[in-house]
């Protein structure tokens, strides 16, 4: 099987599982550079929010940000596409500025017939973008 991962992903559901299983574990530390830190939502703006459900989305995507960093050392804020996906059985997480540039990346893993995901993680909300056989994209 080519990538065990994607192949298993076809609605809604399974893409947000795939998101909480693999970006969003909790993390027990704090240990991030100061600059890095400085680009959080302060804690004083965080409790003074009465939109809710728009400060769950905010950290959320701090979560995802973080476990990004620490798994593939780069940060979602300077790269805020990513294509996903496995060779070997190893995930892997390539960073793109551009969306086109991570579309392409995607479709040339697909002509060597590796799944790909496009996720567009700064977005309103987090999107992606399947990239095997039945999704193929030009």
């Amino acid at each position: 099987m080519l990538n065990k991962t994607l192949t298993e992903i076809n609605s809604t559901v399974d893409f947000i599982t795939f998101l909480h299983t693999n970006f969003m574990t909790k993390i027990d530390h704090d240990n991030f550079p100061e600059k890095y830190k400085q680009s959080r939502l302060p804690e004083e703006i965080s409790k003074s929010m009465e939109d809710k459900a728009k400060l769950k989305n905010i950290r959320d995507r701090e979560l995802i940000r973080d476990n990004i960093y620490l798994q593939y050392k780069f940060d979602i804020f300077e790269y805020p596409f990513v294509v996903f996906y496995e060779v070997n059985r190893t995930k892997k997480l390539k960073p793109f500025k551009k969306q086109i540039d991570a579309h392409n990346f995607a479709n040339l893993n697909l002509h060597q017939g590796i799944y790909s995901m496009l996720i567009s993680i700064m977005n309103r909300d987090i999107e992606c973008q399947l990239y095997k056989p039945s999704t193929y994209a030009e």
